[in-house]
């Protein structure tokens, strides 16, 4: 911030050289001011050449690099829809050392791998541990046997068939939660010090974290910042540096000393710099998704603030704990004394310690010898023991929870009538659990997949709660209530009356179509529906009605997928498939019998039968057609073809063709029928067609 206010300043005052002069001093003050590691950059993921590879150490969370890719390759649409969403193969580089396993994965920001390994979708990942022994066999594969990066200094993760019409049909910006060893903080910094050849002493603090990332720059900077972690000061011994470990101490007299210009005040020797006021740590907080934290001690007076950015997992308990020892070392750095000493304390060495007469600890961080004198440099040495509890408040983390797509649940019908359109359609519904995502749909045609349309998610689909019993279709179901469980939906809503009778809130219970008027939440994904309008278009229920755990599915306005057919498809199976996010490679399969329903024609209504006064057998009825389903202004239309069926109380069954909406029989036809004159029994007229009987035919009618 300060190098684009002075650069803002410098650009007003004297143009854009003075600009530059104002961004230089800004950038000086800021560095000053903040101290940052590599925090800030542990999630963004690399893709370009030199970018350099990090280490890790124990568990935490960091984003890698992309080193290998296939072009994407185009997937999941139909023929005829427009739709692609393509998927792709890469490797993403996540450790210059082992991994020993990976836990969850976001994508975006977004997890799609849960702890216990559960992906959202269907992929394949391998992981290789750093030294790769041989190449990952896609690679291979992909680039040939000798040509394929073993990336053996690499601990990688190789992705195959990875989704990205989620992401926008591009690569996401992975980060993992890696495991790369069970040590202790104490062990990452014995193996960062070793590679510089430093040994590490005991009685370092205890380091309260439990993974570190690597900056990437250089050895120096971890090992700087592992260092402070635990508190351990670098010290020469014999020769050789050290970490931690008691410090050799030495009691310097007074008449050691050596006074510059015969100044015996020590006070004169020592120089104080302002203390910090506080220190704040960012930290990776393992609790809260690998989140960045912020941990900070202060103190109750006006100053400069220091603020460190580590890639370090920690609780937030751990982080407050680090920062307040911290700011105890940053305080007691500001005390600085400088001591010219005889040749005789040619001995002493950084990292040792001088103890003065007032009882002061003084650690040495710089020694001159000149002259055959010794210049020390030293700082107050405080320590730091254990610390009293203190409230540490990591925040509020509402994860998302990952969901795997579940497969897609097909329901496929047709109608005597038609819904949506003209002809004779099988039509395609469905859905699935919360998590799923919507399926294309297709039919199997002459060995090929033919697109008919989509499933959008967001409709309401689930299951009877509660039986439904059977209603009246000829008025309002006014009695009867659907209590049905659909977690997720919110687009079934009330309508009034007028709306519904226009073909609004159209829901298929079982083989039953009903139209709903009044909906009304449960609760925990329940609703209840209300002001039915039952046996739709031509549907009908059970008489037992239907029981609890029956499918009940919201069918959208817009319409539902579907297939014309023909009069040469009844009595076949129909192969269609649904291909979504949780389904199986090649899709759902759901095999259909063509039955014909919208084929049939339709059974006549209002049959009624009669032995008149005269002795005439009299048997009325109201044709129907699909054509007139809705009063319209189409005139008069063809006479129907049926077949007029008689069944005696003895049993024998007789048919006669008829056509028109009447039949009427005197004494010596009906004796020609059966045979002998009959007064009982009972009739039913079936109409002439292709399709299931229970369209065509009419109910059994007493006389």
């Amino acid at each position: 911030m300060a190098s684009v206010l002075f650069s803002t300043i410098g650009q007003a005052v004297g143009g854009p050289f003075a600009a530059g002069i104002g961004a230089t001093v800004g950038a000086s003050l800021d560095s000053a001011l903040t101290r940052r590691g590599s925090a800030d950059d542990s999630y963004v993921q690399q893709s370009a050449y030199g970018e350099e590879v990090r280490a890790l150490f124990g568990t935490t969370r960091s984003a890698g690099h992309l080193v290998w890719a296939l072009p994407p390759a185009a997937g999941g649409g139909r023929k005829g829809d427009g739709r692609r969403e393509a998927d792709a193969s890469f490797a993403i580089a996540v450790s210059t050392g082992p991994v020993l396993e990976i836990g969850r994965i976001w994508a975006d920001g977004r997890e799609i791998r849960s702890a216990d390994g559960v992906f959202a979708f269907d992929v394949t990942m391998r992981l290789h541990s750093a030294p790769v022994a041989r190449p990952d066999p896609l690679i291979v594969a992909a680039e040939g046997a000798g040509g394929a990066p073993a990336l053996r200094g690499l601990s990688h993760v190789v992705f195959e068939g990875f989704p990205l019409g989620s992401f926008g049909n591009r690569i996401p910006s992975l980060s993992f939660e890696l495991v790369a060893d069970r040590d202790t903080p104490d062990a990452w910094l014995g193996v960062v010090a070793a590679d510089a050849g430093i040994s590490v002493g005991q009685g370092a603090s205890p380091i309260a974290a439990t993974g570190f990332v690597s900056s990437g720059a250089a050895r120096s900077d971890d090992l700087q910042r592992l260092a402070r972690m635990s508190g351990a000061e670098l010290a020469l011994v014999d020769g050789r540096l050290r970490l931690g470990g008691a410090a050799r101490e030495f009691d310097v007299p007074f008449d050691e000393r050596l006074q510059p210009g015969g100044d015996t005040d020590l006070e004169q020797q020592s120089v104080r710099t302002e203390p910090p006021t506080a220190v704040s740590l960012i930290y990776i907080d393992p609790d809260r998704e690998y989140q960045r934290g912020l941990q900070r001690a202060a103190r109750d007076r006006a100053g400069r603030q220091v603020q460190l950015s580590w890639a370090m997992s920690s609780s937030a308990a751990g982080a407050m704990e680090l920062s307040r020892r911290l700011l105890l070392r940053e305080e007691a750095g500001c005390d600085r004394i400088s001591l010219q000493l005889p040749p005789r304390w040619l001995h002493l060495s950084v990292g040792d310690e001088i103890l003065l007469e007032d009882g002061g600890r003084w650690r040495i961080i710089r020694r001159d010898i000149r002259n055959f004198v010794v210049t020390v440099e030293a700082e107050r040495n405080v320590v730091v023991g254990s610390l009293p509890p203190a409230s540490s408040d990591p925040g509020r983390s509402l994860p998302l929870p990952v969901m795997p797509v579940g497969p897609t649940s097909l329901t496929v019908f047709e109608t005597p009538v038609p819904v949506f359109g003209d002809g004779s359609t099988v039509m395609v519904a469905g859905g699935g659990d919360a998590s799923w995502r919507g399926a294309d749909i297709g039919v199997m045609t002459n060995g090929e997949v033919k697109s008919i349309g989509r499933l959008e998610a967001g409709r309401a689909f689930g299951t009877l709660l509660s039986p439904l019993p059977m209603g009246p279709d000829t008025i309002w179901d006014e009695r009867n209530v659907i209590l049905v469980d659909v977690p997720g939906s919110e687009s079934l809503l009330s309508r009034d009356g007028i709306a519904v009778l226009s073909g609004a809130g159209l829901i298929r219970v079982g083989n039953e179509l009903i139209q709903v008027r009044d909906v009304q939440r449960q609760g925990d994904g329940a609703l209840r529906l209300s002001g039915l309008l039952r046996n739709r278009f031509g549907t009908r229920g059970p008489d037992t009605g239907w029981p609890i755990g029956t499918p009940m599915v919201e069918l959208p306005a817009s319409g539902v997928p579907s297939l014309s057919i023909s009069a040469e498809m009844i009595g076949r199976e129909q192969l269609i498939l649904a291909e979504g996010r949780g389904d199986p490679p090649g899709g759902t399969e759901f095999s259909y019998h063509v039955e014909g329903r919208g084929l049939a024609p339709l059974a006549p209504v209002h049959v009624s039968a009669r032995i008149r006064a005269d002795g005439v057998f009299e048997c009325r009825w109201v044709e129907r057609r699909r054509s007139a389903w809705i009063w319209s202004d189409e005139g008069v239309l063809p006479a129907q073809q049926f077949v007029w069926w008689l069944r005696a109380p003895g049993g024998e069954v007789r048919n006669l063709a008829v056509s028109g909406s009447q039949l009427l029989l005197d004494a010596q036809q009906r004796l020609a029928l059966l045979g002998t004159p009959w007064s009982l029994g009972e009739c039913r007229l079936e109409a002439v067609g292709d399709g299931p009987e229970w369209v065509r035919c009419s109910p059994w009618v007493n006389f």
